[in-house]
């Protein structure tokens, strides 16, 4: 009796890990910090497509930067989740937070603020600063920086004439 509970706890166990992102191969969850890389890069990577343009030199109506302060603005309103949130926001902010502000300008700064002085403190309370790596401290560090001064675009950013040359 007491076996048959336990298999279907790490079934469940299993499950609610994959729902997360987590990739399960055999029984086998993946490692935190390969989940929170591959997170990482993934967001980045719809960050970046966030503050792209199109090959015409367009906007990219489908994707924008209203994406990024939605995704952004709903994160603040989630509970914040061990060493995945800071990760997370650190992503998407590191890559847009310069597009944020010249759009937005002072609602932008309220936004960062409200992370760095409301949000912080609850990730930091769901958060062991042994096992994630730094990056409640490494976000924090971030914000301060965006809402003291203007950051530039992000390294490696295409200009608008790159398809042409």
């Amino acid at each position: 009796m007491f076996c048959h509970v336990l298999q279907l706890h790490e079934k469940r166990f299993h499950v609610d890990f994959s729902s997360l992102g987590y990739k399960v191969t055999d029984g086998v969850v993946e490692k935190q910090d390969q989940f929170t890389k591959r997170m990482a890069g993934l967001c980045k990577l719809y960050a970046s497509c966030l503050i792209s343009t199109a090959a015409g030199g367009a906007e990219n109506t489908s994707l924008n930067i209203d994406h990024a302060w939605s995704w952004l603005a709903r994160t603040v309103n989630l509970q914040p989740r061990p060493a995945i949130s800071a990760t997370m926001i650190d992503a998407m902010v590191s890559v847009c937070g310069a597009r944020l502000l010249a759009v937005y300008g002072r609602q932008a700064v309220k936004l960062l603020n409200a992370l760095r002085v409301g949000f912080m403190p609850q990730i930091r309370s769901v958060t062991d600063q042994d096992t994630d790596g730094g990056a409640a401290e490494k976000l924090d560090q971030l914000l301060n920086n965006m809402t003291k001064s203007h950051p530039s675009e992000p390294q490696g950013l295409l200009s608008r004439g790159f398809w042409y040359t």
